[in-house]
């Protein structure tokens, strides 16, 4: 059934559903294992900005309601009832990706009534305290503008949490904010729930960050953000339990081979914001650990990218070892790697050449040839590796050391190249992003924020470092206890994953020649 502001199960309209509702839709036309939702289309977005909640209430509500009920036909669970809980996740969408930059939640639908029903259901009262207090954090940061910062004040920096004890005083601290809003029972009423997050992801469209990331790309602002609602799957429901993200190829290198990491016991937002307790486990070691769900994993894998002709960026969770596949769209790869995936894409017959060419035209020429000039950093007695981490983006850069977007942003306006080191970064650090000529972080692999971001910028990038970083001091710990400081010059060698100090020497990149004759078609220049 199709809707005037919402599109059902089956129907195939992917100009109105954004990237990830048009991969959510397409999936299940294909019989993959996905999750029930449905898509509140791009449309909605524009009408809500010239409306506001008028639109909300007079005309979308009664959709949404409708396309509720259709969930809960096939989940077999019913939203807001404790003997059958049915949690959802609420998710942006843009029909141009946007990686981060717009809102998301998870876990909507849950309450204390619903929080005993899921402990009774699964006899697993950790798991449901655990999902409802990510729902609280995710709620009263994206929906009221409650900072992570507060949020630790409220629990406290132990480190190690009785979320019994720290949920009541979430609760409380989030109906404070709410008892002036329109939401002022969010926490107890689960279609308040609902309709504050549908509008939190609406409005996410005019964010600071997302309007900051739209001038960066040129992508025009009349263009909206859809919402897909979608069943939730646990991966944080018991050691049989993860979630993941995984790209067919290798968006850095471009080299075929799946590409990713995953978690056991968490939730999905947590392997991309880099922010999990554990560090990510390659994608490999899924095939030591779950074999089963590796091989179903990589199979679909290849059908997705022969469906779409391109690197796909998927990501997956698994439930008591049952595999399910969130969502899907065309990876953000280096255009090193856009190029390799073309060359090879053509041998191997997924698409002709002619097709190549035309999307190898609009790779930017000058991204391509900053990449071919090029250096690499070597060893030499006057520099030294100070940490060493994941490589991003296979390109070098050298500059001063800083420790925030805003340090950032004032030393680039004095003309210095500056390197940016976070512990993890977020969407919010988009402008110091921007600026640097180099980001490293201590945390968070391949697939993370700062990853994605800076790879489809084409900026050098290093995560996953391990090193300390003490941002009051403007100290930073790294290999064998060397120490830099705010100020220092550093090179960052997206490449090799090192992060070096002192006074570093380079020398030219070998030449890929495998790609020789495809980088002189794109470029229209001899480069031998």
């Amino acid at each position: 059934m199709l809707g005037w502001w919402t599109i059902g199960t089956g129907i195939n309209l992917t100009a109105r559903l954004g990237g990830k509702g048009a991969g959510i839709f397409r999936m299940q036309q294909l019989g993959l294992p996905v999750p029930p939702a449905f898509v509140i289309g791009v449309s909605a977005c524009l009408r809500y900005q010239k409306q506001g909640r008028d639109f909300l209430v007079n005309d979308l509500l009664s959709e949404v309601k409708q396309r509720m009920s259709e969930l809960e036909t096939a989940s077999g669970k019913r939203f807001g009832d404790p003997a059958h809980p049915l949690l959802v996740s609420v998710r942006s969408g843009a029909p141009v990706s946007m990686p981060g930059m717009m809102d998301t939640v998870l876990n909507v639908g849950i309450n204390a009534a619903v929080r005993k029903g899921i402990e009774a259901e699964t006899g697993k009262p950790s798991f449901a305290w655990d999902c409802h207090r990510r729902l609280l954090e995710m709620l009263g940061e994206t929906v009221f503008g409650i900072s992570k910062p507060r949020f630790a004040a409220i629990r406290g920096d132990s480190g190690s949490y009785d979320w019994q004890q720290v949920v009541p005083r979430y609760e409380e601290e989030i109906t404070r904010v709410a008892s002036g809003s329109a939401y002022p029972q969010v926490v107890t009423d689960v279609e308040q729930q609902l309709l504050a997050c549908v509008e939190a992801v609406l409005k996410s469209w005019k964010n600071e960050r997302a309007v900051r990331y739209r001038k960066m790309y040129k992508i025009p602002d009349n263009l909206g953000t859809a919402v897909s609602v979608q069943s939730m799957v646990f991966g944080n429901l018991d050691q049989s339990s993860g979630t993941g993200v995984v790209f067919t190829r290798d968006p850095s290198s471009g080299a075929h081979e799946l590409t990713g990491e995953y978690l056991v016991g968490y939730q999905g937002e947590e392997v991309v914001a880099g922010e999990a307790e554990r560090i990510s486990k390659p994608i490999s070691m899924l095939g030591q650990e779950f074999p089963t769900i590796y091989r179903e994993l990589t199979m679909i894998c290849h059908f997705l990218e022969f469906v779409a002709r391109d690197v796909q960026d998927i990501e997956f969770t698994f439930e008591k070892g049952k595999l399910y596949i969130l969502q899907t769209r065309s990876a953000k790869c280096t255009p090193l790697a856009s190029v390799r995936f073309l060359s090879e894409a053509v041998r191997e017959g997924l698409i002709s050449q002619e097709a190549a060419l035309e999307r190898a035209a609009l790779i930017p020429k000058a991204a391509l040839e900053a990449f071919l000039s090029q250096e690499v950093v070597k060893q030499n007695g006057t520099s030294w590796i100070f940490a060493r981490g994941h490589g991003v983006t296979p390109r070098v850069a050298r500059g001063q050391l800083v420790f925030s977007p805003v340090e950032a942003v004032e030393q680039a306006a004095k003309g210095y190249n500056v390197i940016m080191a976070r512990e993890t970064t977020s969407p919010d650090d988009i402008a110091g992003i921007e600026t640097a000529v180099a980001i490293f972080t201590a945390r968070g692999g391949p697939l993370s924020h700062a990853a994605v971001i800076c790879r489809e910028m084409g900026k050098p990038c290093v995560v996953g470092t391990g090193a300390r970083i003490d941002r009051q001091s403007g100290t930073i710990v790294g290999e064998d206890e060397r120490v830099v400081r705010r100020g220092d010059i550093v090179t960052v060698d997206g490449g090799s994953g090192l992060v070096w100090g002192g006074d570093t020497k380079t020398e030219t990149r070998e030449l890929d020649l495998g790609l020789v004759g495809w980088l002189q078609k794109i470029l229209n220049r001899s480069l031998v």
